[in-house]
Parts: C-alpha cells; sequence; structure tokens
C-alpha cells in the first residue's frame, strides 16, 4: 500500500502531482502490481516451508537409515553372541574329556593352561548385565566393552519388563544412542573421572532412563555440540512417540540426560 501511494502521488513544490489523473490506465495497473507483489510473497513463504518441510523430512530418513543400520549391527552381534554359546556347548564334552585325560596322566602344567584357554572361551560369552530382554542386552553389554577399550568407567542398572509395551527395539536405539555419546565425552577426561553411569527408573505410567558422564568442561559447549546431531534426533523421535521427552543438563562437570517414556505406547 506504501509503495502504491508514493507511486499514485509525487509531492512537487508547487503541490503534489496526482498520476492517475495524468495517466488513468494505473488505476488497473497499481492493482495488478500490487496483487503480483502479493502473491510473489506468499509463494516465497510457500516455497520456504515446502523447503523446510523436505530439509526435516530428508534428516528424519537419514536419521531412520542409520537407526535401522545401527539396531541391524545390533541384531548381528546377538547372532554371533549365541553363535558362540551354541558352539561352547557343542565343544563342552571334548573339553571335559580332555581336561579328565590330562589330570588322569598327571600332566599338571598342560592342565592349567588348558584350562585358562577354556576359561577364557567361557569369558567371552558371559554377559555383564542381564536386562530381561535379548536385544538390551547385547546393547548393554556391547557398551561395556566400548568403555573398557575408552578406559572408561560404565556403570548400569537396568532391566526390561515385557509389561512396559515399550519396544525393545526402540530401547535398544535410545540406550545406544545415549551411551553412545556418554562414552565418548567420558573418554576426553584425563585422570580417573572417566566415568559413565545409566540407571532405568519406573514410575506409575512412564519409565525413566537416566545417564551421567563425566566431560571436559574447558571446551565450549563440547558435548551439546555432539548431542546436536542425527542421534539426538532419533531419541528425540522416539520419546516424542511414546508421548515423552528428554532433558539435558550440564553441570559441574557432569552431563545428564534424562529421556521419559510412557508406558503402553
Amino acid at each position: 500500500t506504501l509503495i502504491m501511494t508514493r507511486i499514485a502521488v509525487l509531492s512537487v513544490d508547487s503541490g503534489a502531482v496526482i498520476l492517475t489523473e495524468k495517466r488513468p490506465e494505473l488505476l488497473w495497473e497499481m492493482p495488478i502490481i500490487a496483487l503480483l507483489m502479493y502473491f510473489g510473497e506468499l509463494s516465497a513463504i510457500y516455497m520456504w516451508q515446502e523447503n523446510n518441510e523436505n530439509r526435516k523430512k530428508s534428516e528424519l530418513y537419514l536419521a531412520e537409515k542409520i537407526e535401522k543400520e545401527a539396531m541391524k549391527k545390533r541384531l548381528d552381534d546377538t547372532q554371533r553372541y549365541y553363535e558362540k554359546i551354541r558352539k561352547v556347548r557343542h565343544d563342552l564334552a571334548i573339553h571335559l574329556t580332555n581336561i579328565r585325560g590330562l589330570s588322569e596322566h598327571g600332566f599338571e602344567k598342560e592342565l592349567a593352561a588348558y584350562i585358562e584357554d577354556f576359561d577364557a572361551d567361557i569369558k567371552s560369552i558371559e554377559m555383564s548385565v542381564s536386562t530381561g530382554n535379548p536385544v538390551t542386552d547385547m546393547v548393554i553389554n556391547d557398551h561395556f566393552q566400548k568403555a573398557k577399550e575408552a578406559d572408561v568407567v560404565l556403570s548400569v542398572n537396568m532391566r526390561f519388563e515385557d509389561e512396559w509395551k515399550i519396544s525393545a527395539y526402540d530401547m535398544g536405539i535410545v540406550i545406544g544412542n545415549i551411551l553412545d555419546n556418554a562414552i565418548r565425552e567420558a573418554s576426553k577426561v584425563t585422570g580417573r573421572d572417566r566415568t559413565v553411569s545409566f540407571q532405568i527408573k519406573e514410575n506409575p505410567g512412564v519409565v525413566l532412563l537416566m545417564c551421567e558422564n563425566s566431560y571436559v568442561t574447558d571446551i565450549e559447549d563440547v558435548s551439546k555440540s555432539e548431542w546436536h546431531g542425527l542421534g539426538l534426533k532419533n531419541v528425540e523421535e522416539i520419546a516424542e512417540r511414546y508421548d515423552g521427552g528428554m532433558r539435558i543438563t550440564e553441570e559441574e562437570g557432569i552431563f545428564s540426560v534424562v529421556i521419559m517414556l510412557k508406558k503402553g505406547k
């Protein structure tokens, strides 16, 4: 309106010149120009909204793809784990026969070495934590191995209940992303304070997943920057799917994540 007014009326020294009196065709040309400008703005807004929506869809698609690849790896790990169990069970009778033979013939050194090797095979299939579900078992125990390799002390206190009506697949994704971030950040800390603590608490109607880890406080926003990625989008999307949410806090060198999932969703 302001632009059209400035075009229609020109101020001069002798007063004002009304162009529509000089050029009557402006009476219909100017409204058309105004409408074209208006629809041009609407088109720009629509294109921006459409582009923003497509970007979100693209990010979600990529996040879901990474999520599926991560869970496929977990399931492959689970399969390899149970294959190890079957192998040990299959060879158990042979091991016992060999141990008995070495013992009966007095081969004490050989017997000790054999038992040590056999014990290593048994420990390779031991679960550090039993959650009550094979998927979450593998996720948790896989991260115990990651924490050990990163020289990080990981403590876990959790169980998984089918009565929660929460998908073990979704729970595995949430736990995996939380612990991946926590172990990575704790591994950057120098000294002995390389710790990660994870637990699940059951409250009426909801399940709370809580993780705390030490992190490097002298690097500005290091933990938050790590979390503003596809892993965080996966966790947020799953939390929203279960009518829940996520809270992230940082205080005195401790990075804390709390995720709430509603039961029965």
